[in-house]
């Protein structure tokens, strides 16, 4: 019984990409960005994709390809990321939230989409759920 299962092991110190299979292997060419560190890495679409934050944008893979990119230029680097498919908050150094939501634009292939959001009941949760970033304070 396979409790959890990885093709890819991301190294942001060294900012390595590994293939995991019989062996692991290094990948020298991929989708993924090497050129800074990863502030946050996981699944989407029922593990179909893989998501990839960097300080300045988002990465949407399927397996080691690339299939959408989005530069994030908000004035500030992104410093956090918080996923809860198909749901992905983002925050930015000076406290920008960005909302990115995976969404099916025609059969077996998505896309994010990106907003800023109005409803913070539903980025609150987000981030409780997954990381209790935020704190009610009195």
């Amino acid at each position: 019984m396979v409790l959890f299962e990885t093709d890819f092991i991301l190294i942001s110190g060294r900012i390595q990409i590994l293939q995991t299979g019989k062996e692991i292997n290094e990948l020298d060419q991929s989708g993924f960005s090497t050129q800074g560190p990863t502030i946050f890495a996981g699944n989407l679409g029922h593990n179909k994709y893989i998501l990839q934050v960097t300080q300045m944008g988002v990465r949407l893979l399927q397996g080691s390809e690339q299939v959408q990119h989005i530069p994030l230029d908000l004035g500030s680097p992104l410093i956090h990321a918080s996923a809860a498919d198909p749901h992905v908050v983002i925050l930015t150094e000076d406290g920008q939230l960005i909302l990115l939501t995976l969404r099916e634009i025609k059969p077996s292939v998505s896309r994010l989409t990106v907003q800023r959001p109005t409803n913070f009941s539903l980025v609150r949760c987000i981030f409780i759920t997954v990381t209790d970033i935020f704190k009610v304070l009195s």
